[in-house]
């Protein structure tokens, strides 16, 4: 039986999901600081709970190997021959938000930071 073609840029997009839940969650809680909104119960919290999550997953080792499997995963679907262009573009995408994560991590750890009382 013969493997599907797109099996590595598949598991790169599932494994992108959760990274990719982190950034509009992100956005919405500063847009709604910034115009002094105050966000829905209902919405605030699971969004809040996404972002804490990240926050205090990231820096840890899980964090880091998490990492680490996403841009493994990544780099193998980049090395697949005869991709199309939409498949490019996402996995470049993934890159970016690998590098952003990573950038948070190093900027974590240079600085010394340790977590807060919540």
């Amino acid at each position: 039986m013969k493997r599907p073609k797109n099996l590595r840029f598949l598991a790169a997009s599932i494994f992108a999901v959760p990274h990719l839940l982190v950034f509009p969650c992100y956005l919405t809680l500063v847009i709604a600081e910034t115009v002094h909104y105050s966000l829905p119960t209902i919405i605030n919290q699971p969004i809040s709970i996404v972002v804490l999550a990240a926050y205090y997953t990231l820096p840890t080792l899980f964090g880091i190997i998490d990492l680490l499997v996403f841009s493994a995963i990544v780099w193998a679907a980049l090395s697949q021959r005869d991709k199309p262009r939409y498949q490019l573009y996402l996995l470049w995408l993934y890159i970016l938000i690998i590098l952003t994560f990573a950038g948070y991590d190093m900027w974590w750890h240079l600085t010394s930071q340790v977590y807060d009382a919540i």
